[in-house]
Order: C-alpha cells, then sequence, then structure tokens
C-alpha cells in the first residue's frame, strides 16, 4: 500500500515480528519511544498512518501535548510499594468476581462468539483470560479449572499493569513535565509534581494528609503530617535530564531501549562480530569479485516478509 508524501511501501498484513521495522521505516521518531514487543500500539500506528495519509508524529504535533493547561494544574501520586499494592489488587479482582464478573465475560463471549477477538474489550485485563475457558468444548469440571486459572491471570497481569504505571510516573511522566511550557505557573518548579507516601506510618487518615498537601500548595505552609512523607520527583528529574531512547542498530537489526544502552551495545560482543563479519564480506568482495557465501540459518531463524 502506498501512502504519504513519500509514497513509502507498507504492507496491508504485516506479521507482529515486523511491526517495528515497518513504523521505524515511515517514522522513526515515533517508532523510538515503543518497544518492538508493543504489538498492539505500533498495529494502530500503522493503521493510522494508512488511513490518514500522515506520519503520527505529524498528527500529534497538530494536537495540544497535555489534555490540560499545565499553568495551573499539579500532580499528587498517592504512592504505595508494590508489596503493599498487590495484595489490594488481588483483593478487588477477588471482589469483581463477587460482583459477577465470571457471568459478565460469559455473556459477552456468547455474543461475539465468531468476532471475539476482533472486539477492542477482548485485550483489556479481565476479558482475554476466560479465551480457554468459554471457547472451548471442555467438560463442566475443566471449564471450572479453566475459570480458576483464568482469574489467577487476571491477577497476575493486573499487577504486571500496575508495575508498568509506577515505572512510567517514575521514568516518563517527570521529563514531559520539565519539557513543558510553566513560564505563567502559579506553582513552583518542584511542587507541580508530588509523590506522597502512603505506606509511612504516620498519623492521621489519607484525607487530612491530603489537605494538608493542599495547604502546602497553596499557602507554601508544610503540615506536619508531611514531614517525610512526600517527594518532589520533578527535582530529580531537572538533575537527569538524559532521555530514556530507543535506538536501531542497522548493523546489527537489533533495537536497543534504555538511556545509554547504545553505547554499550556498540562494545558488545554481538556488535562486535558483525562488524567483523562485514569487513570480511568487504574484504571478500574486493578478492575475488563475488560475495561471501552465507551463513548458516539456525532452525529457529525466520524469513522476515513484508
Amino acid at each position: 500500500m502506498l501512502v504519504g508524501s513519500e509514497n513509502i511501501d507498507v504492507c496491508d498484513d504485516v506479521e507482529d515480528k515486523d511491526l517495528w521495522h515497518h513504523v521505524n521505516l515511515v517514522d522513526p521518531e515515533i517508532a523510538s519511544r515503543y518497544h518492538p514487543n508493543d504489538t498492539r500500539r505500533l498495529r494502530r500506528l500503522l493503521d493510522i498512518y494508512r488511513s490518514s495519509g500522515k506520519r503520527p508524529t505529524e498528527l500529534y504535533e497538530e494536537t495540544k501535548r497535555f489534555r490540560f493547561d499545565p499553568r495551573t494544574c499539579f500532580f499528587i501520586w498517592a504512592f504505595r510499594s508494590l508489596d503493599a499494592l498487590y495484595p489490594l489488587l488481588d483483593k478487588r479482582v477477588d471482589e469483581m468476581v463477587s460482583q459477577g464478573l465470571v457471568e459478565e465475560v460469559k455473556q459477552f463471549f456468547h455474543q461475539h462468539q465468531n468476532d471475539v477477538r476482533k472486539t477492542s474489550i477482548f485485550e483489556a485485563i479481565g476479558v482475554k483470560e476466560f479465551l480457554d475457558a468459554w471457547q472451548s468444548d471442555e467438560t463442566s469440571r475443566q471449564r471450572d479449572a479453566a475459570v480458576v486459572k483464568a482469574i489467577e491471570s487476571i491477577k497476575a497481569h493486573t499487577r504486571h499493569y500496575a508495575s508498568k504505571q509506577v515505572r512510567w510516573l517514575t521514568n516518563r511522566l517527570p521529563p514531559l513535565l520539565v519539557g513543558a511550557s510553566y513560564k505563567e505557573s502559579i506553582f513552583d518548579f518542584g511542587s507541580r509534581y508530588v509523590k506522597m507516601d502512603l505506606d509511612t506510618d504516620v498519623s492521621g487518615s489519607v484525607e487530612r494528609r491530603l489537605d494538608g498537601l493542599l495547604t502546602f500548595f497553596l499557602h507554601k505552609n508544610q503540615s506536619e503530617l508531611l514531614k517525610d512523607t512526600v517527594e518532589f520527583p520533578l527535582m530529580e528529574a531537572r538533575k537527569n535530564t538524559t532521555p530514556v531512547t530507543q535506538e536501531h542498530c542497522s548493523l546489527c537489526d537489533f533495537v536497543v531501549y534504555g538511556r545509554d544502552q547504545m553505547s554499550l551495545h556498540l562494545n558488545s560482543k554481538r556488535h562486535r562480530g558483525a562488524l567483523k563479519r562485514q569487513h570480511l564480506e568487504k574484504s571478500h568482495l574486493e578478492q575475488f569479485g563475488v560475495p561471501v557465501p552465507p551463513r548458516k540459518k539456525h532452525k529457529n531463524d525466520e524469513n522476515k516478509s513484508c
């Protein structure tokens, strides 16, 4: 399919393993923000490119970076450690089950017997886990076991998603706020984003501590309830302005994700071996006039196809 101002050829049906390469072909800037395993978002980016004829970054630049006015907003992160948060998440799943989650999902699968995978809600946590339970010819006993397994999977996926949110709030949100325009903000730079530790054993309810935090924001009068229970992530983010990047090594056909990870990859055994191979191919072609024979492929190697 030919779309875009530069007529870049993008296949309509792209395999999951090739999604990142296609996104990187049409929009390297947006590709650097996503991991190759994030297939759902990568496929959505290609859909945007096909339907609009514009690169996703062009569309994003036409919209506001935030859906709020950063000059008059501040953020409060009611933080709990994962050790304290996980039991609460498991309890919430148990409450959802007791309130009819299993029966509700069962009705959904029966309503969409032939196209359940095509529905957007299928990707939501709490739905796809029941696929084996409600789309099989198993006995009642086997189905009950599959439901129990699905509930445990929901808990595991919820915990995993919570840990991803914690990483995003810790590593990704502060740099975004640091880069935003706050010239006319009514708040000091560091106090626009506050992390309140709910694990700390202090007197007073969460509501009282929030009231104390609001008093601090509006009147700069720090309450006793806030001592040793709040942090200001923006101050740390300002010290470390090196962005977390995702880069592609074309020689190794390898995606490197993380701060300063490309320099580590360039010194790795894998990259040094690729450089030796490149030098060997060049010298062989110059000396004998024919390309060097291809490397032997392993059984697990898969040919990339468009």
